[in-house]
């Protein structure tokens, strides 16, 4: 129970033995207990309980504003406000060890410093400081393939292909030793990308085992760029058609989307040089949205750039009816365990294009009638037409 403004509150317990605790919850006030006894029939117990204050610590916050800060023991933890304490006193418990935490994010990943509060002395004013983590500095020298001198941006992350490697504004200053700031420690990557085109950026992992010291990478060499890395035949259907590219990570849950479009040959070219950590194991997923009926061409990156694909063009067409032949309008389609955008037509038919050569497992479904599930093998180019008939639910 809350107690009111007169420090009271009042309970209605049954007979029984009772241990009551009052907390201050890291505020002003500490903590005290007292055991109560109450007996059937007994009138209405009055405990008094005398609640220490807490002692309080001066604290400077002026270096976290902005960051997250709570005060933590082992069994609490009271958030404040960095802004609303600096330069105040903050009330801290007696008797057991407490800290402050401060907390924030780089590149998605929780960064926490912890600092103990001092034993509390008579006389002693002394702020405690709140600090943050310090500032690993990694610097390189960028090279172009002569030798000579390059301009460019150095940048740390966790893990290449990290959301934020992806979307954050850069960081340091172009020149041609570039400085990257960091409060990561272990194993991190670096990625260096020059202001020409036309050199590739280059990569790599750093260890930063000394939080605050500085790392040089040395010579960072850049070597060409290979021009569009990606190039796909798309068939004549779609070559006025707005394609969607997206890199799909197997690492994180995250996919980076752009637009493109077939040149007059048929030939969809991306220039992929800004994902230049794409490897082994990665997929490029290549989609139409005006064209629900084509499925994805799903690209799976087994070598190094560049890349050249064709898009499938297997063909699928399907008419589905109910036992005694009615068309139904309204069944859904799972192709390879994806749901498909599509809807049959007044005959209940629909096609499906860009099917790979090889097996597939094609779901017809409706709600008022059981699902039947297709497990058909193609060969490139081919195309098939199936009638499917469901039958009624019992």
């Amino acid at each position: 129970a809350q107690s009111d403004a007169a420090g009271a509150a009042t309970f209605s317990l049954p007979a029984g033995r009772y241990e009551i605790l009052v907390d201050g919850e890291l505020g002003e006030w500490g903590t005290a207990r007292r055991d109560l006894e109450l007996e059937d029939g007994s009138a209405a117990a009055t405990v008094a309980l005398e609640v220490p204050r807490n002692p309080t610590v001066a604290v400077d916050a002026s270096r976290v504003r902005g960051l997250r800060l709570a005060l933590t023991t082992a069994r609490q933890f009271r958030r404040l406000e960095p802004e609303q304490i600096d330069g105040k006193r903050v009330p801290v418990p007696a008797g057991e060890r407490a800290v402050f935490r401060v907390s924030g994010e780089e590149d998605g990943e929780l960064l926490v410093h912890f600092i103990d509060v001092p034993p509390q002395s008579s006389g002693d004013d002394r702020p405690v400081v709140l600090d943050w983590l310090p500032v690993t500095r990694v610097t390189a020298r960028l090279r172009a393939p002569d030798g000579s001198a390059a301009r460019g941006r150095l940048r740390i992350v966790r893990e290449r292909g990290n959301p934020a490697f992806e979307t954050a504004e850069p960081r340091t200053e172009s020149t041609e030793a570039p400085v990257a700031r960091t409060r990561l420690t272990g194993t991190v990557d670096w990625i260096a990308v020059a202001d020409d085109a036309a050199l590739a950026p280059a990569y790599g992992t750093v260890a930063l085992s000394e939080p605050g010291a500085t790392v040089d990478l040395g010579d960072v060499r850049l070597a060409p760029a290979g021009g569009f890395s990606l190039s796909v035949e798309t068939p004549a259907a779609l070559r006025d058609k707005d394609l969607r590219l997206a890199v799909a990570l197997r690492r994180t849950n995250y996919v980076s989307v752009s637009m493109n479009r077939a040149g007059s040959d048929g030939l969809l070219r991306a220039d992929l040089r800004e994902l230049s950590w794409i490897g082994t194991g990665e997929q490029l997923e290549l989609s139409v949205d005006e064209e629900p009926a084509w499925l994805p061409c799903v690209v799976r990156i087994e070598s190094p750039p560049p890349w050249r694909v064709r898009w499938p063009t297997a063909e699928l067409g399907l008419r589905i009816l109910d036992a005694a032949g009615h068309p139904l309008t309204e069944a859904a389609v799972i192709a390879d365990g994806t749901l498909l955008p599509l809807e049959p037509d007044a005959a209940g038919a629909l096609r499906l294009h860009g099917l790979t050569a090889g097996p597939h497992e094609i779901v017809v479904a409706d709600r008022r009638h059981r699902a039947r599930v297709l497990r058909l093998i193609f060969r490139d180019g081919e195309r098939r037409d199936l009638e499917v008939r469901l039958r009624a639910r019992n």
